[in-house]
């Protein structure tokens, strides 16, 4: 057995090449040859002021020196970490140039931006917080989606039930929102003032145009439009209406005429055309007809709907429609009781 032992080694030894030491292989790279190898120069250790220590430099020297041995390793983690570290892109110290950068585009930025800056967010409008903006850029699965309890009956329901429905729009409503711009409301202060027939000025407070005279414009006191072109403007309109009535047909001129002559020309009717017509004179002036006040329109519908004849009409066809559906469900248990 001994034997057989001692010619299975032999055999294990024989199975190894010699391999020449690396000519020029040094696990240790002086820092003056570092440049030649393609590495960046070590920076130099930095020792705290006013602490050092004789015992600690040996053991950071040798550690360093394993580090290095373990980077130029290929077969080793420090040295793919190495690897990794020299591709990625340096970063600038932090806090150096864009602060700096800031700081200066702070100082140079112009008073003149800053309270623009301020008018705007003074005037910018003040919205109340809602549900679109808690579930603002946010993903929500269950939104929208209505829970259907299902009927407990047993035959009086539908084979297939969707325990889940969705509605859009509860599913709009969490990422929408409605807002008007009907800005704030400023109340009418002047007045139409045109001239009226009897003499007064009209005093409707419409806000563009009035509905008797037109376009509202500015006037004086006395109802003159205090534009020229305002003014021109009204002159050729009451010309051109005096042009389409004759002069005999004025109701002044007829009036004399009447009086001259003592015949009726109908200066009355015309007055009557642009004015009220007279009424019938009432019996008692100083009292009030209380007739009159119930002929209102809820009174004159009242005397229709409620009318005797309406009121059978409308009881004959509802027991029509109930006769009709009676005879179509009678058979069925959910509409009988009904």
């Amino acid at each position: 057995m001994k034997a057989s032992d001692d010619d299975d080694d032999d055999e294990d030894e024989d199975e190894f090449v010699e391999v020449p030491e690396k000519e020029g292989y040094e696990p240790h790279i002086p820092d003056h040859l570092r440049k030649e190898y393609g590495l960046e120069p070590r920076a130099p250790p930095e020792t705290p002021a006013g602490k050092t220590s004789t015992g600690a430099a040996p053991l950071s020297t040798r550690a360093r020196l394993k580090g290095n041995e373990d980077e130029l390793d290929p077969t080793c983690a420090a040295a793919t970490l190495k690897l990794i570290r020299d591709k990625l892109p340096k970063l600038p110290p932090p806090h150096t140039s864009d602060s700096a950068a800031t700081e200066a585009a702070a100082v140079e930025e112009p008073d003149s931006k800053r309270q623009k800056l301020e008018e705007e967010r003074a005037k910018a409008p003040l919205m109340p917080f809602g549900l679109d903006l808690h579930y603002w850029g946010q993903d929500q699965p269950s939104a929208g989606k209505i829970l259907k309890f299902t009927s407990e009956h047993r035959f009086w329901a539908p084979s297939e039930v969707e325990e889940e429905v969705e509605n859009k729009e509860i599913t709009e409503m969490l990422k929408t929102r409605y807002i008007t711009f009907a800005g704030k409301f400023e109340p009418v202060k002047h007045k139409c003032r045109a001239p009226m027939p009897n003499g007064s000025l009209c005093e409707r407070q419409d806000r563009i145009k009035c509905p008797f005279h037109g376009k509202i414009i500015p006037r004086d006191e006395a109802g003159i439009p205090l534009n020229a072109e305002d003014r021109a403007r009204e002159e050729k309109m009451r010309f051109e209406k005096q042009a389409t009535q004759p002069e005999w047909q004025d109701p002044e001129f007829m009036r004399e005429v009447e009086a001259a002559t003592g015949v009726d020309l109908g200066s009355s009717k015309n007055n009557e055309k642009g004015g009220k017509k007279k009424g019938k004179k009432k019996k008692y002036p100083n009292l009030t007809d209380l007739k009159q006040q119930a002929n209102t329109s809820r009174s004159r519908l009242e005397k229709k709907v409620f009318n005797k004849g309406a009121m059978k009409r409308v009881v004959n066809a509802m027991n029509r429609v109930d006769q009709r559906k009676h005879e179509k469900f009678a058979n069925q248990f959910n509409y009988a009781l009904n």
